[in-house]
Protein backbone atom coordinates (compact mmCIF):
# COMPACT_ATOMS: atom_id res chain seq x y z
CA UNK A 1 0.00 0.00 0.00
CA UNK A 2 1.55 3.45 -0.49
CA UNK A 3 1.15 5.71 1.92
CA UNK A 4 3.09 8.80 0.37
CA UNK A 5 1.36 12.01 -0.15
CA UNK A 6 2.38 15.39 -1.72
CA UNK A 7 1.81 18.81 0.00
CA UNK A 8 2.21 21.41 -2.78
CA UNK A 9 2.00 24.80 -1.93
CA UNK A 10 0.89 27.71 -5.06
CA UNK A 11 1.54 31.34 -4.75
CA UNK A 12 -0.38 33.23 -7.15
CA UNK A 13 -0.32 37.10 -8.08
CA UNK A 14 -2.91 38.51 -5.46
CA UNK A 15 -5.27 39.69 -8.52
CA UNK A 16 -5.60 36.38 -9.48
CA UNK A 17 -5.98 34.50 -6.28
CA UNK A 18 -10.08 34.47 -7.03
CA UNK A 19 -9.88 33.44 -10.65
CA UNK A 20 -7.25 31.04 -9.47
CA UNK A 21 -9.60 29.27 -6.69
CA UNK A 22 -12.68 29.20 -9.59
CA UNK A 23 -10.48 27.36 -11.15
CA UNK A 24 -10.08 24.63 -8.29
CA UNK A 25 -12.92 24.87 -7.80
CA UNK A 26 -14.32 23.16 -10.92
CA UNK A 27 -11.99 20.53 -10.49
CA UNK A 28 -8.75 21.71 -11.78
CA UNK A 29 -6.36 20.47 -9.22
CA UNK A 30 -3.40 22.41 -10.75
CA UNK A 31 0.05 21.53 -10.07
CA UNK A 32 2.85 19.67 -11.74
CA UNK A 33 3.31 16.42 -12.70
CA UNK A 34 1.06 13.27 -12.12
CA UNK A 35 -0.06 14.20 -8.73
CA UNK A 36 -1.52 11.39 -6.80
CA UNK A 37 -5.12 11.34 -5.62
CA UNK A 38 -6.50 14.40 -4.36
CA UNK A 39 -7.27 14.91 -0.73
CA UNK A 40 -7.96 18.21 -0.09
CA UNK A 41 -6.92 22.36 -1.66
CA UNK A 42 -7.08 25.09 1.32
CA UNK A 43 -6.30 28.88 1.80
CA UNK A 44 -5.12 30.27 4.57
CA UNK A 45 -7.04 32.61 6.72
CA UNK A 46 -4.69 34.90 7.85
CA UNK A 47 -0.88 35.76 6.52
CA UNK A 48 -0.31 34.93 2.70
CA UNK A 49 -4.01 34.79 1.28
CA UNK A 50 -2.62 34.30 -2.35
CA UNK A 51 -1.54 30.81 -1.35
CA UNK A 52 -3.29 27.05 -2.07
CA UNK A 53 -2.28 24.42 -0.58
CA UNK A 54 -3.38 20.82 -2.58
CA UNK A 55 -2.25 17.60 -0.77
CA UNK A 56 -2.43 14.42 -2.52
CA UNK A 57 -1.86 10.73 -1.38
CA UNK A 58 0.01 7.62 -3.36
CA UNK A 59 2.20 10.14 -4.20
CA UNK A 60 4.55 8.78 -6.78
CA UNK A 61 8.23 10.17 -5.34
CA UNK A 62 9.88 9.38 -8.62
CA UNK A 63 8.18 12.05 -10.23
CA UNK A 64 7.55 14.23 -7.56
CA UNK A 65 8.99 17.12 -9.38
CA UNK A 66 7.87 16.26 -12.61
CA UNK A 67 5.83 18.07 -15.15
CA UNK A 68 2.50 16.42 -16.67
CA UNK A 69 -1.14 17.45 -18.18
CA UNK A 70 -2.15 18.84 -15.36
CA UNK A 71 0.16 21.70 -15.60
CA UNK A 72 -1.61 21.72 -19.08
CA UNK A 73 -4.82 22.74 -17.49
CA UNK A 74 -4.21 25.84 -16.04
CA UNK A 75 -5.22 29.04 -17.65
CA UNK A 76 -2.12 30.61 -19.10
CA UNK A 77 -3.20 33.79 -17.54
CA UNK A 78 -3.07 32.39 -14.10
CA UNK A 79 0.30 30.88 -13.24
CA UNK A 80 1.74 30.39 -9.77
CA UNK A 81 4.60 32.90 -8.97
CA UNK A 82 6.18 30.61 -6.87
CA UNK A 83 5.34 26.59 -6.03
CA UNK A 84 6.92 24.46 -3.59
CA UNK A 85 6.50 20.36 -3.16
CA UNK A 86 6.98 18.25 -0.34
CA UNK A 87 6.80 14.62 -0.52
CA UNK A 88 5.56 12.73 2.83
CA UNK A 89 5.09 9.65 4.47
CA UNK A 90 2.13 8.70 6.74
CA UNK A 91 2.54 7.99 10.06
CA UNK A 92 -0.83 7.11 10.50
CA UNK A 93 -4.30 6.89 8.88
CA UNK A 94 -5.13 10.20 7.50
CA UNK A 95 -9.11 10.68 8.14
CA UNK A 96 -10.29 14.17 6.57
CA UNK A 97 -13.51 15.64 8.02
CA UNK A 98 -16.31 15.91 5.23
CA UNK A 99 -17.62 19.63 6.75
CA UNK A 100 -15.57 21.87 4.68
CA UNK A 101 -16.52 24.83 7.19
CA UNK A 102 -13.96 23.75 9.51
CA UNK A 103 -10.72 25.84 10.48
CA UNK A 104 -7.66 23.63 9.57
CA UNK A 105 -4.23 24.11 11.18
CA UNK A 106 -1.15 22.86 9.51
CA UNK A 107 1.87 22.86 11.72
CA UNK A 108 5.38 22.32 10.08
CA UNK A 109 8.06 21.43 12.81
CA UNK A 110 11.56 21.25 12.07
CA UNK A 111 13.62 19.00 14.50
CA UNK A 112 16.90 18.83 15.58
CA UNK A 113 18.87 15.51 13.68
CA UNK A 114 18.11 12.64 15.39
CA UNK A 115 15.01 14.17 17.31
CA UNK A 116 12.28 12.53 14.80
CA UNK A 117 12.73 9.04 15.73
CA UNK A 118 12.12 10.15 19.03
CA UNK A 119 9.21 12.69 18.52
CA UNK A 120 7.07 10.22 16.77
CA UNK A 121 6.99 7.86 19.34
CA UNK A 122 6.16 9.99 21.75
CA UNK A 123 3.50 12.35 19.66
CA UNK A 124 1.66 8.77 19.02
CA UNK A 125 1.25 8.23 22.57
CA UNK A 126 -0.12 11.29 23.50
CA UNK A 127 -2.66 11.04 20.32
CA UNK A 128 -5.88 9.75 22.01
CA UNK A 129 -5.63 12.49 25.36
CA UNK A 130 -5.34 15.43 22.79
CA UNK A 131 -8.08 14.18 20.40
CA UNK A 132 -10.38 14.12 23.39
CA UNK A 133 -10.20 18.03 22.10
CA UNK A 134 -10.01 18.09 18.54
CA UNK A 135 -9.69 16.12 15.23
CA UNK A 136 -6.24 15.22 14.13
CA UNK A 137 -6.15 14.73 10.21
CA UNK A 138 -2.74 13.27 9.89
CA UNK A 139 0.33 13.11 10.76
CA UNK A 140 3.51 12.74 8.03
CA UNK A 141 7.25 13.08 8.26
CA UNK A 142 9.21 14.63 5.26
CA UNK A 143 10.90 12.33 2.67
CA UNK A 144 11.95 15.02 0.30
CA UNK A 145 13.63 18.27 1.45
CA UNK A 146 14.36 18.49 5.15
CA UNK A 147 13.99 15.08 6.41
CA UNK A 148 14.20 16.29 9.76
CA UNK A 149 10.31 18.16 9.37
CA UNK A 150 6.96 16.54 10.84
CA UNK A 151 3.98 17.88 9.56
CA UNK A 152 0.66 17.48 11.04
CA UNK A 153 -2.82 18.95 10.51
CA UNK A 154 -5.64 19.66 13.35
CA UNK A 155 -9.40 20.85 12.84
CA UNK A 156 -11.55 22.74 14.67
CA UNK A 157 -15.01 24.32 14.49
CA UNK A 158 -13.84 27.60 14.22
CA UNK A 159 -10.76 30.18 15.53
CA UNK A 160 -12.80 30.53 19.13
CA UNK A 161 -13.47 26.89 19.85
CA UNK A 162 -9.27 26.58 18.81
CA UNK A 163 -8.52 29.90 21.42
CA UNK A 164 -10.73 28.68 24.03
CA UNK A 165 -9.28 24.79 23.83
CA UNK A 166 -5.75 25.87 23.89
CA UNK A 167 -5.76 26.45 27.77
CA UNK A 168 -7.88 22.94 28.79
CA UNK A 169 -5.53 21.17 26.07
CA UNK A 170 -2.30 22.35 28.57
CA UNK A 171 -3.85 22.04 31.39
CA UNK A 172 -4.38 18.04 30.72
CA UNK A 173 -1.92 15.74 32.39
CA UNK A 174 -1.14 13.75 29.71
CA UNK A 175 -0.58 17.00 27.84
CA UNK A 176 1.78 18.12 30.27
CA UNK A 177 3.92 15.20 30.72
CA UNK A 178 4.29 15.27 27.05
CA UNK A 179 5.51 18.92 26.22
CA UNK A 180 9.00 18.90 28.27
CA UNK A 181 9.76 15.55 26.60
CA UNK A 182 9.48 17.37 22.90
CA UNK A 183 10.64 20.59 23.04
CA UNK A 184 14.15 20.19 23.33
CA UNK A 185 13.68 18.39 19.91
CA UNK A 186 12.24 21.07 17.99
CA UNK A 187 14.35 23.34 16.60
CA UNK A 188 11.55 25.69 14.63
CA UNK A 189 7.78 25.86 14.12
CA UNK A 190 5.39 27.17 11.81
CA UNK A 191 1.72 27.31 11.53
CA UNK A 192 -0.89 28.16 9.09
CA UNK A 193 -4.47 28.76 10.38
CA UNK A 194 -6.32 27.73 7.08
CA UNK A 195 -9.75 26.92 4.78
CA UNK A 196 -11.00 24.25 2.80
CA UNK A 197 -11.66 25.44 -0.43
CA UNK A 198 -14.81 23.44 -1.64
CA UNK A 199 -14.60 21.54 -4.79
CA UNK A 200 -16.80 20.30 -7.04
CA UNK A 201 -18.39 16.74 -6.55
CA UNK A 202 -16.31 13.88 -8.94
CA UNK A 203 -13.53 16.74 -9.62
CA UNK A 204 -10.48 14.83 -10.56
Amino acid sequence: MIDNYRLTTHEVLPQHIAAYIALVQGGKWCGPGPLGTPVGVWQPIVGQLSRLFFLHRDAPIEQAYAEGSAGAERSPDIQPVARTVQVLKAVKAVVLPADSAQLYELRVYTLFPGGLARYIPLLLDVLPAREKYSANVGIWTSITGSVDQLVHMWVYADANERANLRPIINADPDWQAFVPKILPLIQSMQSYFLSRVPVTAGAP
